[in-house]
């Protein structure tokens, strides 16, 4: 039996597209061991495979349907339009027929099952590669000496569109507007019904439509390609960058259509996943700037005023001392003074700091077994002197103990932020702190007397920087009840607006016995 040989009557070259070493060397070993003149070379990614075929003539190509960089027949459309001449044998590792068929269709040559990859199986593929695809060659040339002009005038057309829509894509970076600008781009230019599926973690958008097409291709990542029905056509294809997958677009048709609009229709996704992506990243960068300047002009205002003092008591008491004016009762006075504000100044930089770790993904927990009513009850003592100052009567009721395990800290950090906020808020109020077990949880409730919160903002007051209505001239930084319930959550449980009226308000929360420690 004779060699299969290139036209020129020299060896053939084969190029294996294939990312299994162990498959890879069986076919080597097929092929050496059977002609000698055979050249084969072998890459691992669609992508080199064509930069390959561009560098070096090659005259069959080996093609696994699985790849880093591609799967399914999608390299097969790729390197059958960058490489019309060079016959393509496809080797699959299914037993499905009926893709070697969409194969052969869409510009394969023949196709092998990977277990019955050997010499002979070969032979009888490079052959028959070869015959078919001289075949070809001779029925192309033809075409395209009668259709070339036309053929380059509609490729010319096509990159000029798939330019022009590029540029109307990401002529803006805001999410809405380039939303906007992919419709009007592909409908009806493209397509004539276009529905689009956004993971809507992945930034806002009100189009979602739970497309089967769409879904399909939204979670395997791969195109989803109808575009041969006889009723009609669609393709179905995954937004993806950098290998991240945040949604599809199917693009639709009345009548059928090639295996063209496959490859126009991944092209335009790739555009509209780039413009996507970039605005929003542009709107996820505006947003940390805005984060970024409150925190710098809430941080400086509210830190401002307690070293304002601390420099009015340093600087009366220099010129008291200078004059020797001042009595041991007003300079003990003046170092109280000092040393609130200094205790005020620290708390603001550590409600910071703990900001600023909840936002980097740093706050760790350090659970131990302790009694939380005693550490709520301890905190309760620890404000003692701060409640007779603001009139304030301090009440715990319920289970005198329940153990579990918690951070100390942080859940002293809650108990003290929300007895914070009842005395600043309800000056000569009682408060009141309700714990109770409840099965394998723990609820706490604490009501103040103070002013309220209106309705619209229980969960606003819970954000960065947001405080209540009416609370302007009351210091804060607005982070407290943020950081507060960070922490709840970071140990597994949930905090809550119970009630409010104009007479009081009361929060809830409730946590789990046991949080796993951070790791």
């Amino acid at each position: 039996m004779s060699e299969p040989t290139a036209k020129t009557g020299g060896p053939v070259h084969v190029l294996l597209v294939e990312d299994n070493d162990g498959d890879a060397e069986l076919i080597r070993e097929s092929l050496t061991g059977r002609y000698n003149r055979v050249v084969f070379d072998r890459v691992e990614r669609v992508e080199t495979a064509l930069q390959r075929i561009s560098e070096t003539p090659v005259d069959v190509v080996l093609l696994d349907l699985t790849l880093p960089d591609s799967s399914g027949l999608a390299g097969l459309v790729r390197l059958r339009a960058a490489a019309p001449a060079v016959a393509l044998v496809v080797l699959t590792g299914t037993t499905d027929d009926q893709l070697g068929q969409r194969a052969l269709l869409l510009g394969a040559q023949d196709f092998l099952q990977k277990g019955e990859v050997d010499g002979a199986s070969l032979d009888r593929a490079l052959r028959h590669a070869r015959t078919r695809q001289d075949y070809l060659d001779r029925t192309r040339q033809l075409a395209e000496e009668s259709a070339g002009r036309v053929i380059a005038e509609a490729a010319h057309r096509r990159s000029q569109w798939l330019a022009d829509a590029g540029k109307r894509l990401s002529a803006s970076v805001d999410e809405a507007a380039t939303l906007a600008s992919f419709y009007s781009v592909v409908v009806p230019d493209f397509c004539e019904k276009c529905s689009l599926h956004l993971d809507p973690s992945g930034g806002n958008t009100n189009v979602v439509l739970l497309d089967p097409g769409l879904l399909d291709a939204y979670r395997s990542g791969k195109t989803i390609d109808d575009a041969s029905l006889s009723i009609g056509a669609s393709v179905s294809v995954p937004l993806t960058v950098a290998g991240r997958v945040f949604g599809a677009v199917k693009f639709e048709w009345s009548t059928p259509q090639d295996h063209l609009v496959v490859l126009l229709a991944e092209d335009l996704a790739l555009r509209v996943a780039m413009a996507i992506d970039n605005a929003r990243l542009y709107g996820a960068a505006q947003a940390a700037i805005l984060v970024r300047d409150d925190f710098l002009s809430i941080a400086s205002h509210e830190l401002r005023t307690p070293l304002a003092t601390l420099e009015m008591l340093a600087h009366l008491m220099e010129q008291e001392l200078c004059a020797g004016t001042v009595s041991n009762a007003q300079l003990s006075e003046r170092v109280r003074r000092i040393g609130t504000q200094t205790h005020r100044m620290g708390q603001m930089i550590g409600v910071l700091l703990d900001a600023s770790m909840i936002t980097s993904g740093q706050l760790n927990m350090f659970p131990e077994p302790l009694d939380l009513v005693a550490v709520i009850r301890g905190t309760l003592e620890t404000f003692k002197t701060a409640a007779d100052a603001a009139r304030c009567d301090l009440a715990l009721e319920g289970d005198d103990r329940i153990d579990g395990e918690w951070d100390r800290l942080r859940m002293e950090q809650v108990f003290a932020n929300l007895i914070t906020n009842a005395l600043k808020y309800g000056p000569g109020q009682p408060v009141r702190v309700v714990v109770e077990r409840s099965g394998a949880d723990v609820t706490v409730s604490v009501t103040d007397g103070g002013r309220g919160i209106r309705s619209e903002d229980h969960e606003r007051v819970f954000d960065r920087f947001q405080r209540g209505a009416g609370t302007g001239k009351i210091p804060g930084l607005g982070l407290g009840l943020y950081v507060t319930r960070q922490i709840v959550v970071a140990h597994g449980g949930s905090i809550a607006v119970l009630a409010s009226s104009t007479t009081g308000t009361s929060f809830g929360l409730r946590l789990p016995l046991t949080v796993k420690a951070s790791a």
